[in-house]
């Protein structure tokens, strides 16, 4: 009797974020509403997904809220309404529907909800609520990038120092994440999980009829460094004039990428292809995925494009080890003259390409399969 009441026993987690628009994290939560639905052995987990916003700020709708709202996820936005102009608090929103379903976990994404989840944790004490916190990135190399001033880049920093020793667990996605963790921001070890990114879409296309070939997927934003894709491509039109790429996504720097490709007279060899719902269908039609990031934690946009068979080449950043096994599954480059030879090498050999692609898959099969999603909702019990 008492195994079964274990079992039957049923765990609420409330999930903090910002949006469902376009970005690893929102896939995330994507993935974590899939594997509630489908797998019983998570039957006894309840989830509330509070929103920051009713949609994200730069796109027509949210990438990832239908595939959210046909889950056993239930969804909540932070009032809208204003109070003396005054935006009403999420942390005010929280407290309440904390009252309401009672929580036993919280998972919570980026500073600003995390902070939120661990302060209610020392706020209703007596609740003695789990706090997890997913951290996807290289906080100190990151924060310079993104901060909009210097105090801004202090205040992210001491947040986290203060805060995120304090959660019971931060989950992060490779080992440089986790040395960073311990190493910059003074989070102990043993509180930190390294749970690898997974896919959970797969494809393989085996011929010539290829509409791209090269192919970026993700934001659009300044740490992507889409400059460099630009000029790399430039690099790679200059000896085979016919080179087609693709970016496919949406951020702050759309519109200066754009006005770049134009300066650049690249308007008919580089595609702005916007957000999309479902980019299998670009991945299947491209031949090579580029990425050069100035870091990442473990993105999961090149690994997906791994799924579907397509070799990674990748400015070396650190940590580009745990994406990319140099000359197995892709390159890794240090400068853009370098990155596009490796480019220029595969796209001139098909069949090396072809066995290099076919790696890159059987390795995200192998290490980044849906085993890892289920390993990261384990840990919201």
């Amino acid at each position: 009797m008492r195994i079964n009441n274990v079992q039957n026993k049923i765990h609420t987690v409330l999930i903090l974020y910002n949006d469902l628009g376009i970005g690893g994290i929102q896939r995330k939560i994507a993935d974590i509403a899939y594997c509630l639905s489908t797998k019983k052995k998570y039957a006894n987990i309840r989830v509330y997904l509070i929103l920051d916003h009713k949609r994200a700020f730069d796109l027509e709708e949210d990438i990832f809220l239908n595939q959210v709202r046909q889950s056993k996820i239930e969804i909540f936005y932070r009032p809208q309404q204003k109070i003396w102009r005054i935006k009403f608090p999420l942390i005010v929103y929280v407290c309440w529907k904390i009252l309401v379903f009672k929580p036993s976990a919280i998972l919570s994404f980026m500073e600003k909800y995390s902070v939120i989840a661990i302060f209610m944790k020392y706020i209703f004490w007596w609740e003695k609520i789990k706090v997890i916190v997913s951290y996807d990135n290289i906080a100190s190399l990151l924060i310079p990038i993104e901060k909009d001033s210097n105090f801004d880049g202090l205040i992210r920093k001491k947040l986290i120092r203060n805060f995120y020793p304090r959660a019971d667990l931060v989950v992060v996605p490779s080992n440089k994440s986790k040395l960073d963790m311990n190493k910059n921001f003074g989070v102990p070890r043993k509180k930190i999980t390294v749970n690898k990114n997974w896919v959970l879409s797969y494809g393989w296309k085996k011929g010539k009829n290829y509409r791209f070939d090269i192919i970026y997927t993700g934001r659009v934003d300044p740490v992507k460094n889409l400059s460099s894709f630009i000029n790399v491509v430039k690099k790679v039109k200059g000896v085979y004039p016919a080179v087609k790429a693709c970016i496919v996504g949406w951020g702050e720097e759309i519109d200066r990428i754009s006005n770049l490709i134009h300066s650049k007279s690249l308007e008919l060899s580089i595609e702005l292809a916007g957000s999309q719902k479902n980019i299998s269908k670009y991945l299947y039609d491209s031949k090579i995925f580029l990425l050069t990031s100035d870091f990442e934690g473990l993105p999961i946009a090149p690994l997906e494009a791994m799924a579907y068979g397509l070799p990674v080449v990748t400015r070396d950043y650190p940590g580009a080890e745990e994406l990319v096994k140099n000359g197995k599954t892709g390159y890794i480059g240090g400068s853009e003259e370098i990155l596009a030879g490796h480019l220029l090498e595969l796209l001139a050999d098909e069949e090396k390409r072809q066995k290099m692609g076919a790696r890159a898959r059987e390795y995200v099969q192998k290490f980044h399969g849906e085993k890892n999603l289920e390993k990261f909702v384990s840990l919201l019990v």
